[in-house]
């Protein structure tokens, strides 16, 4: 357990919703997502497959948020720069 917050607490979104879906240029370097002409992510991409959150990940983006259920929000890491952010999950897009 973190010892700077507490069993329970809930953490505010913050001032600005998330952006729906996986970002396809990072927020700090603008670096584009590469993928397939069928929008697989290549490998290769500067920005990696975002991952569907699970219940005790966080992510700094500027203040702290927590995941309260699994696949809220999507994860997101630049290879270029190493900033990690995260966007609302969408469903069904």
């Amino acid at each position: 357990m973190n010892p700077h917050r507490t069993p329970g607490e809930v953490i505010a979104d913050g001032p600005e919703p998330l952006p729906k879906g996986p970002a396809m240029a990072c927020a700090g370097c603008g670096a584009k997502r590469v993928t397939w002409g069928d929008g697989e992510y290549k490998a290769s991409s500067p920005i990696a497959s975002p991952r569907a959150c699970v219940p005790t990940a966080r992510v700094k983006a500027g203040w702290f948020r927590r995941c309260r259920e699994p696949g809220e929000h999507l994860h997101e890491r630049c290879k270029v720069c190493g900033l990690e952010w995260f966007t609302s999950f969408a469903k069904g897009s």
